[in-house]
């Protein structure tokens, strides 16, 4: 069910490319409704200029995010000490939550990757 509603919260959500596709489906239904239209070039321009795609980066690359991120939310919670993050319990937070499952996978490939 393609719905000018269902494409907005894809948008709201951050769902660019899935908002893209229904906006792209009610423009071709609607081509002279100039909202849908609009809607598509700035749909289009946000796609160009995202990020690189994830297949594009080596192993070395999202390890390297990852940390990235884990230091960043490490430093926002106050705990740049390296000492990893407390494990997951129903009382944490889900960032820390988060944090903490994130901690794991980077200890999992570290240890497969022998580092």
């Amino acid at each position: 069910m393609i719905t000018k509603t269902l494409a907005e919260i894809y948008l709201k959500q951050g769902h660019l490319q899935e908002a893209f596709q229904m906006f792209k489906v009610l423009a071709e239904r609607d081509p002279a409704n100039q909202e849908f239209q609009e809607r598509l070039r700035d749909l289009k321009q946000k796609l160009e200029s995202s990020s690189v795609p994830e297949e594009a980066l080596s192993m070395e690359e999202k390890i390297d995010a990852l940390e990235n991120w884990l230091r960043n939310i490490r430093r926002r919670k106050g705990e740049e000490s390296g000492l990893p993050l407390a494990p997951e319990s129903e009382e944490g937070t889900p960032a820390t939550r988060k944090a903490g499952m994130l901690g794991k996978w980077l200890s999992r490939i570290r240890q497969r990757k022998g580092t």
